[in-house]
């Protein structure tokens, strides 16, 4: 899909409004509740590495964040952790799970 954005700019020291169309972005996908989305950085106090799957509880209001639930693949939690934007995304097409065993050291 292709986005184009207008605006109308007024310039102090112009006598009209300039008109400027941005370049196409791609459409960023929002995360929602419930959503598996992947950490972007370690988090050893949690036990959690960079790539690891968790699941969104909360999306914190006007998507300033999220609580993210991490669990083993029996369902045991191993956190519930309040993370920014930048430290997840969504998973991508053609991704592929991976394993680690929680109790070797990180």
């Amino acid at each position: 899909m292709l986005n184009v954005r207008t605006a109308w700019f007024i310039d102090n020291e112009g006598d009209a409004p300039r008109f400027i169309t941005t370049p196409p972005f791609a459409e960023e996908k929002m995360i929602q509740e419930l959503e598996d989305v992947i950490l972007n950085c370690g988090l050893p106090e949690h036990r959690l590495r960079r790539g690891d799957i968790g699941t969104v509880v909360l999306v914190r209001p006007a998507g300033k964040g999220y609580e993210v639930e991490f669990a083993t693949l029996d369902g045991e939690t191993v956190a519930i952790v309040t993370l920014m934007v930048n430290q997840v995304r969504p998973s991508k097409p053609r991704e592929i799970a991976h394993v680690r065993d929680l109790t070797a050291n990180l």
